[in-house]
């Protein structure tokens, strides 16, 4: 619209008239405005320029739970008005669409969380309706580590009428809350760190139960202790009157314990016995003896009986008894331990060359290649590395600064990747997840970007037409396509072998619900596996379950869990925490790499009943070699089954590579006959080994220091050993 001169230079004082008439033109009214201004009529301030954005924060990274605070500073003809935008569906529903009531030159965020990392921006526009964009301010959310558990609440055991107090100590996490569990159910008012059992209960026995704390935060964080009992003497109560007795035996013998016990009450009833072995239960029976057949070295150890009736709270466990080889003996051990391969406990660097000396930062997910060298992510060096099977630690590909950068291996960029696996060709493909994109390093070295733009989205497309949201794992399947996992998107994307991505399972909204391809919903979606048939199993961290897609795209749960926490069994009873891996072995077996619990689990059938057991790790954080089951871990994030049928773990909190597998050297067994002079190992060929003084029992005589070492066929025959 034109306006006559005279509007230019309108005075306040001046009111011009506005007469109208209406034309009808066809079925169309039009209105006619007719100007009519005095001489002294001027108008002033029409605007001619848009707002400027003078000023806005920053992108953000932050630890979950962090206050933040985006703003916009602008000027132009007021008044101004303000609009936020992201393309977060967790806020609005819908990408790159505005934010309800978020109107004011500023966006606030009390206590950021991961559903809150995406991109931001705002629109200032004038009263003529002219407009300005500020750029996209991006916030990424690092994980808050979780509260746990230090200390379980005691066993409490008492007569009538008195007062007993159940305690739990709590550890990390930020602002924690507590909530007691009487029989797996919410005792309501109970959220303090103890919990009184009142002596009118332990009367009508209301108390007498199982008694367990959750501790949980605003995140989502969640543990939970062991059970504990609360149970009440009566006028009697049952008595070992004679403890099972230690044992000297001959391997491959058979050995029998006893416990015999006193019952108070004819009518009692028949009572329960439970064995530990090493003070671990070890077989639930109702006879008073434990017998063992073909005994062998991991037999040995302390045994006990615990026994108590089945109709009152009756209870009594016996003194320990212990069974050793009468002989000295020189085995082969196979014992399941956890060794160190590559970095330093709890120090995060990077430094490559020999393995034990060399440092990582927050290593991923990895896999093996065609040489049986294992490959993985130092995410937080923002590399690629490989682990050589000679024990040296190298750099694949990354500069070791975060960014987006194709070319030779040495010059690339990555940011924050989290999985590695190779194809049938050589090729390494890489889940670089902080660059919203799937790199490729060839076989000469040269890192490409094979799908997505760099910045997160969904997109289906071919390269760069094509786009991801922080994808974490990947898997190959036998026709060469690759599945890729995406949280944030709740789908298992694939990449066809034609660069075709498209999603296969699961939608943009999260759920739990089977069916095909698409109609499925997964919930934040965390970690793949492939088994021999082309199943793909999936887990997940929004629900307490693990997902089996067939080959044709079919969604299923194959594996539904109690809920979140720590308790192995079967799977109906069992519960896990933060699943970031797994892997399938030559048996089908699953092993879970189960972060939230610092422990390696495996999923194995056992009859009709799918039982979860604990591989290695104690649920505490911490760095231990040794044993599987008293070794342990610090959040561990990825798991690979090696050639050898070892297990590799990338120990993301201990910057550490760990391996899982039997022990390598001869052991000597002295039984309680332990000698107290140097000791000298013969075999009819020679002298196997010679020991210093004292030699205790079960120290280590490395293989590779024994010039004729028997082979593990032998491990069953007895060596001359004479003392001196």
């Amino acid at each position: 619209m034109t306006h006559p001169p005279a509007l230019l230079a309108r005075t306040p004082a001046a009111r011009p008239q506005w007469p109208t008439c209406i034309r009808f033109v066809g079925r169309a009214a039009v209105l006619t405005m007719l100007w009519i201004s005095t001489p002294a009529a001027t108008l002033h301030g029409l605007p001619s320029a848009p707002p400027t954005i003078t000023a806005q924060s920053g992108s953000f990274e932050v630890r979950e739970g962090t206050p933040i605070a985006l703003f916009v500073e602008a000027t132009g003809t007021a008044p101004l008005t303000y609009q936020w935008y992201s393309n977060d569906p967790y806020i609005v529903g819908i990408p790159d669409y505005a934010i309800r009531g978020a109107n004011e030159p500023h966006l606030n965020f009390i206590a950021v969380r991961n559903s809150r990392a995406t991109n931001y921006w705002c629109e200032v526009r004038d009263p003529s309706g002219l407009g300005a964009e500020s750029s996209p301010m991006h916030i990424t959310v690092r994980p808050a580590a979780g509260p746990y558990i230090t200390l379980d609440p005691a066993p409490q055991q008492g007569d009538f009428l008195r007062l007993y107090t159940l305690f739990v100590d709590v550890a990390g996490g930020e602002a924690p809350h507590l909530q007691w569990l009487r029989n797996g159910l919410p005792i309501p008012g109970a959220t303090l760190p103890s919990l009184t059992l009142s002596a009118h209960g332990f009367a009508c026995c209301e108390d007498l139960a199982l008694y367990a704390v959750e501790v949980f935060d605003d995140f989502g964080h969640t543990n939970r202790s062991a059970e504990t009992e609360a149970r009440r003497y009566n006028t009697v109560d049952l008595r070992i009157i004679r403890d099972p007795e230690s044992v000297l035996t001959q391997p491959g013998a058979t050995v029998t314990f006893t416990a015999e016990v006193w019952v108070p009450k004819s009518d009692l009833g028949k009572v329960e016995y439970q064995w530990l072995h090493n003070g671990s239960p070890h077989r639930t029976t109702q006879e008073p003896s434990l017998t063992l057949t073909q005994v062998t070295a991991s037999d040995l150890g302390s045994y006990s009986g615990r026994v108590w009736g089945p109709t009152s709270m009756l209870t009594a466990e016996s003194n320990a008894a212990r069974l050793d080889f009468a002989l000295p003996r020189l085995i082969v051990d196979t014992t399941q331990t956890v060794s160190r391969l590559a970095g330093q406990p709890g120090v995060a660097g990077d430094r490559s060359g020999p393995a034990l000396a060399a440092h990582l930062n927050t290593p991923r997910g990895g896999s093996f290649d065609a040489q049986g060298d294992f490959v993985f992510a130092d995410s937080g060096n923002h590399r690629i590395k490989r682990l050589t099977r000679s024990g040296d630690l190298q750099t694949v590909a990354g500069e070791g600064l975060p960014g987006l950068l194709d070319g030779p291996a040495e010059r690339s960029r990555f940011r924050s990747p989290t999985a590695v696996v190779a194809n049938a060709n050589g090729e390494l493909f890489v889940a670089d997840s902080g660059n919203h994109a799937i790199r490729r390093i060839d076989r000469a070295g040269v890192v490409s970007t094979v799908a997505g733009t760099g910045a997160p989205g969904g997109a289906r497309g071919v390269g760069q037409s094509a786009s991801f949201s922080f994808p974490t794992d990947l898997a190959f399947a036998k026709d060469g396509s690759l599945f890729v996992v995406e949280p944030v998107g709740h789908s298992v994307r694939q990449l066809a072998v034609d660069g075709l991505v498209t999603r296969w399972a699961g939608a943009r909204v999260a759920g739990w619900l089977d069916g095909q391809g698409t109609a499925s919903r997964l919930h934040t979606p965390s970690a793949i596996a492939l088994d021999s048939n082309g199943f793909q199993y999936v887990a997940e961290q929004g629900n307490p379950c693990i997902r089996l897609i067939d080959p044709e795209g079919g969604v299923s749960t194959r594996f539904r869990f109690h809920g979140w926490g720590y308790v192995d069994g079967p799977v109906a009873q069992a519960e896990l925490r933060t699943v970031e891996s797994i892997a399938t072995d030559a048996s089908g077996r699953l092993l879970v790499a189960d972060t939230g619990n610092h422990a390696i689990r495996r999923l194995s059938p056992d009859g009709e009943v799918t039982q979860v057991t604990t591989l290695a790790g104690t649920g505490s954080p911490g760095s231990a070699d040794g044993p599987v089951a008293t070794a342990s871990f610090s959040s561990p994030s990825g798991v690979a089954i090696a050639p050898d049928g070892s297990v590799y773990v990338t120990d993301t909190g201990n910057h550490m590579i760990r391996r899982i597998g039997p022990h390598s050297g001869l052991r000597l067994s002295f039984g309680r006959a332990t000698p107290s002079g140097p000791v000298t190992l013969s075999w009819p060929s020679g002298i196997l080994q010679s020991a210093p003084t004292p030699l205790g029992a079960w120290e280590d005589l490395p293989a590779a220091t024994s010039p004729h070492a028997p082979s593990t066929a032998l491990q069953q025959l007895f060596f001359r050993v004479r003392t001196e």
